[in-house]
């Protein structure tokens, strides 16, 4: 997001900006911190980063890397770590989480349940860290409390190895970025373990992950071999979104009707394609 405004807060500008339709709660934050004219500002000094400690950001700020799930909405400004809410699937799309993610690790993590939880951390982080005088915003205060927040309660400290709900009926299988692949459990392969710390995760040969994708496609497992190709892209896109690995991830989300993902993921690749 080139210049950290949005021209209003209108459902439709929203998605245009963020690429998906907003939960309740983070349309409810824009909402509350919009200029006079109906504006969002979200640079340096903005009530929007007084209340998150994050620079709005979109699709466009996004790291090789970043994972299609995650669609941008903040950066923090250093070293790359960006904050997106977290899409698995259209079946669960109500209250989506936020997760931050740090393109130095290659590594995610969900900073709660659902979107209003997730705020809720922003903003006791950013208190955690502002000087004893700057607590007192009346204007940033205020906006905690119309979000239904006591600004004492909130944490101080972001969650580390949090997992989303997972509906019954469905697996979160975790992958190597720490944000995992969340589907029915009959699309994963049965009796196929899953590691479930992200540090164990070690780099393969990209062949390896493409390989082991379409043995689980031809076995009727498309979230197995989602997780594959999951796997290899964390560790490979950095590197150049390699066409094998991201043309197999459209088709793979596409036979799960993963559309929006197909859509992120064609953006992920024309940009850092454009930057080479």
């Amino acid at each position: 997001m080139v210049k950290c405004r949005l021209p209003s807060t209108e459902p439709a500008v929203l998605e245009q900006a963020f690429g998906l339709a907003m939960p309740k709660a983070f349309a409810r934050l824009i909402e509350l911190v919009r200029e006079p004219d109906g504006s969002v500002i979200g640079d340096e000094g903005s009530l929007f980063q007084s209340v998150t400690g994050l620079l709005l950001a979109d699709q466009s700020d996004a790291y090789p890397g970043t994972p299609p799930e995650m669609f941008l909405v903040g950066r923090t400004g250093m070293d790359g770590v960006n904050c997106g809410l977290v899409w698995h699937d259209p079946r669960l799309a109500g209250e989506l989480p936020l997760a931050m993610f740090d393109p130095t690790h290659l590594r995610g993590d969900y900073l709660g349940l659902d979107a209003r939880r997730s705020i809720g951390v922003l903003m006791g982080l950013r208190l955690a860290q502002r000087d004893p005088d700057g607590i007192s915003n009346e204007d940033a205060m205020r906006v905690i409390a119309r979000m239904g927040f006591d600004a004492a309660e909130l944490p101080a400290e972001q969650p580390i190895g949090l997992r989303p709900r997972t509906p019954p009926g469905w697996r979160l299988a975790m992958t190597a970025d720490g944000l995992g692949v969340m589907a029915e459990a009959g699309q994963f392969e049965p009796g196929q373990s899953f590691e479930d710390d992200p540090e164990s995760f070690e780099s393969l040969d990209i062949t390896d992950y493409v390989a082991a994708a379409h043995e689980a496609i031809v076995r009727g497992f498309p979230a197995t071999a989602l997780w594959h190709l999951r796997n290899g892209y964390t560790f490979w896109a950095p590197q150049g979104m390699p066409g094998q690995l991201t043309s197999l991830m459209s088709k793979v989300y596409a036979s799960m009707g993963r559309h929006a993902l197909v859509a992120r993921l064609q953006v992920e690749v024309a940009l850092h394609r454009q930057a080479e």
